[in-house]
């Protein structure tokens, strides 16, 4: 499962740790879009409807995560969880997309949306350097002491 998340490593705290790191994204996410529904939705019907989303998700999550945490453990339930943020948003994402087109915006596809509430190309870039060296530090430091027996 730690494949899921692009973050394998032996040492598993730091995996879970990691993937932590992502799930944290995912809650992002959906903190953003879910707020977004709750600030432009005109009806308790609306809210009704994403109400009846966050249950079937709710559904979805007690299905898989016992699945996933036999099998991966605490990365696992960290996958599930991300899983779940997800079809949140996804479900946000459509009742945005919806909202859009009825106010005539060109750009009411869902990548479009998502392209639009992404970070700045160079904050992007800074976090994906960030990684880099952060990932090449843990290879040289920690790992170089394990093979030199310290």
């Amino acid at each position: 499962m730690a494949e899921f998340f692009l973050l394998v490593d032996t040492n598993p705290s730091d995996c879970r740790t990691s993937c932590s790191c992502v799930y944290t994204a995912f809650l992002a996410l959906n903190g953003t879009t879910e707020a977004f529904v709750y600030g432009v939705a005109r009806s308790g019907n609306d809210v009704g409807k994403l109400g009846i989303a966050h249950a079937v998700v709710g559904c979805v999550f007690a299905l898989i995560a016992p699945g996933l945490v036999r099998k991966h453990g605490a990365v696992g339930l960290v996958a599930a969880n991300c899983i779940s943020m997800g079809l949140r948003s996804m479900y946000s994402l459509y009742y945005a997309r919806g909202y859009f087109a009825k106010m005539g915006s060109r750009r009411s596809s869902v990548v479009g949306i998502l392209c639009r509430i992404l970070p700045h190309a160079m904050v992007l870039g800074v976090f994906g350097a960030s990684f880099v060296i952060t990932r090449a530090s843990n290879n040289m430091l920690y790992y170089g002491q394990i093979a030199a027996g310290g």
